[in-house]
């Protein structure tokens, strides 16, 4: 028999742990205590300010919670309710991949802090999106005039770091490329908005052109000086002040920055889109009459007259569950004790759970085989051909394993605990052992970065899957296969 008594926080950890995924007005208080400190004190804006801060850093603690520290037997004290709670909060499907489904359903996925980034308007034609793809939107007939699958061309450096898809409108062309820094990289692709029909629109031009790509990275800088921030805009705006303070519904986003632009006659305006109770708009500031007009948009049609491909009566995905195919018998039965409860956290066939071990050491003690590492264990989700990251944690440890005839078994493990407990926890279950206890804090630097990567790679080709990157989030996606 194995004991699993000290696979567990306490009582009170777990009831932190929830309550931070509802935080009442006093721990949002507390929150925006710790948070002030680092931000901008000027009175006349600190209240604004503090609004945005709390409601932002919940969404983001929300999306990266970590979820993987609670056992059953703390489940058996809350009556069932820990796993309950968890399931409900994560219950989400993996959503529609199609372009224009996949931008509709923001709200299924708990990743997204903004709603879709603007990156042109003309009072004719609306461009946004993300990570999936782009949406031409026809603003004269309310439907969308065309998608475009970024992904297919390999610009997929939304929400990242150090690389970064940019988008830039030149008359009928909408051009996209890749930057690092003030570099263009890779090719260019050129789309032809005179040619949209409701479908997918193909690339009508790419290439490495020197002097072309230095003019379209030329017109992205003339371009990106017409945005201004969103919030800044908008707050206090009577209008849609209440979607950019999310007053009206805690699930309301909106774009991060808003653009600039000029009709036939001059006339400048500022636009940007938000989503609320699950419904698209944009709303358009006129600087002359000092009033922000606010449309919904329909993201079910095109100009063609049907709904985009696969968007209406497409099933959202379930991805298959991860099974361990190394050559590590050890891993494989860690993996195996450990599945349950780490699937349980997130919901079963609603998101992917998947392992990434960082193995610091195994020794062989009588009957028994010790595996100290950090247990790391993500939960993802699908975006196209990205698998991303929405929320994992850590599990410092000790398995104790025994050989049978069928394999390896767990005995027994010891987790390092929160706080004070996490560094006395490790020194127990390292000690008489030289040097492992080192190794928890002074490893390689990447080997959490290469265990996830070997883990998907591997759940990626176990189940032949159109993946081609991973993605934590606001980092560069990472290819799984180079």
């Amino acid at each position: 028999m194995y004991d699993k008594t000290e696979d567990v926080f306490g009582g009170d950890e777990i009831k932190v742990s929830i309550e931070q995924l509802n935080p009442t007005a006093e721990q949002s208080e507390k929150m925006w205590q710790r948070l002030s400190a680092a931000m901008d004190t000027n009175e006349n804006v600190v209240e604004i300010k503090k609004k945005r801060a709390v409601n932002q850093v919940w969404k983001i603690a929300a999306a990266i919670a970590v979820m993987f520290v609670i056992g059953a037997a703390a489940d058996g004290m809350t009556g069932g309710n820990v796993y309950a709670a968890i399931k409900e909060f994560l219950s989400f499907g993996q959503t529609r991949q199609d372009v224009a489904g996949n931008i509709a359903d923001i709200n299924k996925r708990h990743t997204e802090i903004y709603a879709p980034a603007v990156y042109d308007c003309d009072g004719k034609i609306l461009v946004f999106g993300a990570l999936r793809g782009l949406i031409v939107y026809d603003m004269e007939q309310g439907r969308i005039a065309a998608t475009i699958d970024t992904q297919k061309i390999d610009c997929v450096y939304y929400n990242s770091d150090s690389k970064h898809t940019r988008v830039v409108r030149n008359g009928d062309e909408l051009i996209v490329f890749n930057m690092t820094g003030e570099k263009a990289e890779g090719n260019y692709y050129v789309f032809d908005l005179s040619k949209v029909s409701g479908g997918e629109l193909p690339v009508a031009e790419t290439g490495s052109d020197e002097e072309k790509m230095q003019a379209y990275v030329n017109a992205w800088k003339a371009q990106d000086e017409r945005y201004t921030d969103t919030f800044d805009f908008f707050c206090e705006d009577p209008n849609v002040g209440n979607v950019i303070m999310n007053e009206t519904d805690s699930e309301s986003k909106y774009s991060e920055r808003s653009i600039l632009f000029s009709d036939m006659e001059g006339k400048e305006y500022n636009c940007f889109i938000y989503v609320q109770n699950g419904l698209y708009y944009y709303s358009i500031y006129d600087y002359e009459t000092d009033i922000a007009k606010t449309t919904i948009m329909n993201l079910e049609e095109t100009i063609a007259g049907k709904a985009p491909e696969s968007t209406s009566a497409e099933v959202p995905v379930t991805l298959p569950e991860f099974t361990y195919t190394g050559d590590n018998p050890a891993i494989a039965a860690i993996w195996e004790y450990s599945k349950i409860e780490a699937m349980a956290g997130y919901g079963y066939g609603e998101q992917v759970v998947i392992p990434g071990y960082v193995i610091h050491k195994e020794v062989q003690k009588d009957d028994e085989l010790l595996v100290f590492g950090n247990f790391y264990e993500y939960g993802y989700q699908l975006m196209g051909n990205v698998i991303e990251c929405t929320s994992g944690g850590e599990k410092p440890a000790c398995f104790r394993l025994r050989e049978t005839p069928e394999g390896y078994e767990v005995v027994s493990v010891e987790v390092a605990g929160d706080g004070a407990e996490y560094d006395r926890k490790i020194r127990e279950f390292t000690e008489g052992y030289p040097g492992v206890y080192e190794l928890f804090f002074s490893g390689d630097p990447y080997a959490c970065d290469n265990a996830k990567k070997e883990f998907v790679s591997m759940y990626v080709k176990d189940n032949n899957l159109d993946v081609k990157y991973v993605k934590d989030y606001g980092w560069d996606p990472v290819p799984l296969f180079e």
